[in-house]
């Protein structure tokens, strides 16, 4: 009955829940709709591992149970829009937290390069299928073991990270290896 107060609660809850989903939605396809529009960067020269630090330090308080790991590497500058990179590299470590089991480990790690700095998040899950890989930065694309509704996300968070890095002339890939576990790249451009 629509009296009962637990039922009023379970309907509340389940209608909360969809407006926070929604909401999230709609934030996401404003953020694609200002990259699509080539939106201007707020760009500054940056050691990145300072904001991959930052974002460490964020993924080791969302998921204080887990095993995660920085290796670092001083001296990474890049020329960058700090809060775009942050939220790509966030968006990355959220995805090592919502899709691999409690017991995975979180690993990030900055290299860098001659012309190039490069950010890996891994994990230790149970990676990505293969016939997959090809898909995920696709907009709206879930896998189906894994992308469910209950996991949040409609699919977008990879290809707004994926549009954020080609905005900063760099690049992203996924990596699935046969032992398990997957790997995220992201490749930005050598402050010159």
């Amino acid at each position: 009955a629509k009296d009962d107060p637990r039922t009023r609660d379970h309907i509340l809850t389940a209608m909360r829940n969809e407006v926070d989903r929604m909401t999230g939605l709609v934030r996401d396809l404003v953020s694609l709709a200002r990259m699509d529009a080539a939106e201007d960067l707020q760009l500054q020269r940056v050691d990145l591992t300072r904001v991959v630090e930052d974002v460490y330090e964020q993924t080791k308080a969302m998921a204080p149970q887990r095993q995660v790991s920085l290796r670092r590497c001083d001296g990474a500058w890049v020329d960058v829009d700090v809060d775009r990179i942050r939220q790509v590299l966030l968006n990355l470590a959220d995805n090592a937290i919502k899709y691999t089991p409690p017991e995975a480990d979180i690993n990030f790690a900055v290299q860098s390069y001659d012309s190039t700095v490069q950010v890996s998040v891994a994990d230790t899950g149970p990676g990505i299928p293969p016939r997959d890989l090809p898909k995920i930065f696709d907009r709206f694309y879930r896998t189906e073991h894994s992308r469910t509704r209950e996991k949040g996300g409609a699919g977008l968070g990879l290809a707004i990270a994926k549009r954020i890095v080609e905005a900063h002339k760099g690049s992203i890939s996924a990596a699935s290896p046969p032992s398990g576990g997957t790997v995220f790249a992201v490749r930005l451009p050598a402050a010159r």
